[in-house]
């Protein structure tokens, strides 16, 4: 299908560098190592997603892939095509308005697609408050295995850890946590796991000692060990693969702004003026 798409059309682009670290963005500089690519599709299962920068780009695209669709007999589901924008930090833009056979789309702020949660804001708070879904699993297994007396605790343990942690945790490998997300994962799991031990709170028993017992590490712990293994998986992808493509790379229009990013406990200016 891509091919159908004529060259000239908008899409955004990549700079990537298989060779040297990830981190060192310093690499990507060079003139002769770096390969450019234009990412206009990206695929999710039997779906696909078309980014662009601006919504002229964007209605250019979506037309350009509503005529290669109709080429091969095929028509864009309006019903089905959502819009979706992130916003730049401390701007909001107005609304896209992108049509497909003059049928408008419609524009969502977020958007669940195979478990995880895109929106319009680029964190990972929606992800996180996954914790309901989980409580709502444990609550299924309460009376069949976690207070099961014909069950052995390790039993027990690795029914939570297989179906209740892979539900909390589901594709935290992308996910951008801060200490207090953290804290808040870590809390829902000390708390299942006493309630599955049967640990009263008048025992005064550390977190430690509750891992200890069940034999399980911490949810930070976790998830550094998943990412470890996105990361390996993702390394040992062929080269053509866009996902290695855009782990060794960036986008190659836009800048950061300079400096550390703002700390979000931070207080306003004005509110460190005071009278002396």
């Amino acid at each position: 299908m891509l091919s159908e798409i004529p060259p000239d059309i908008p899409s955004i682009g990549l700079q990537f560098r298989l060779d040297g670290g990830i981190f060192n963005l310093a690499r990507l500089r060079a003139k002769t190592k770096t390969t450019f690519c234009e990412v206009r599709e990206l695929q999710y299962a039997d779906d696909s997603a078309t980014p662009d920068q601006t919504a002229e780009d964007l209605q250019s695209l979506a037309d350009a892939y509503s005529s290669a669709y109709e080429r091969f007999g095929m028509q864009v589901n309006t019903d089905k095509t959502k819009t979706l924008v992130q916003h730049p930090p401390g701007q909001t833009l107005p609304a896209l308005n992108i049509e497909i056979k003059n049928q408008p789309l419609e524009e969502v702020d977020q958007f669940s697609y195979l478990g995880s949660i895109l929106t319009s804001t680029p964190t990972c708070k929606k992800d996180v408050n996954r914790i309901m879904a989980a409580h709502s699993v444990f609550g299924r297994l309460n009376c069949r295995a976690f207070n099961n007396h014909a069950l052995m605790m390790n039993t027990k343990i690795m029914v939570f850890r297989a179906v209740v942690l892979s539900m909390l945790l589901y594709a935290c490998e992308t996910w951008t946590l801060y200490r207090s997300e953290i804290k808040h994962l870590e809390r829902f799991q000390q708390t299942k796991l006493r309630q599955i031990m049967k640990i009263s709170r008048k025992r005064h028993t550390s977190n430690s000692e509750v891992l200890e017992r069940a034999k399980m590490t911490s949810v930070e712990v976790t998830i550094i060990r998943y990412r470890f293994r996105w990361t390996h998986h993702v390394h040992r992808m062929q080269n053509s693969r866009f996902p290695k493509r855009m782990m060794y790379g960036e986008l190659a229009k836009g800048t950061r702004p300079r400096g550390v990013p703002k700390n979000a406990l931070q207080r306003p200016a004005e509110s460190h003026s005071g009278s002396n």
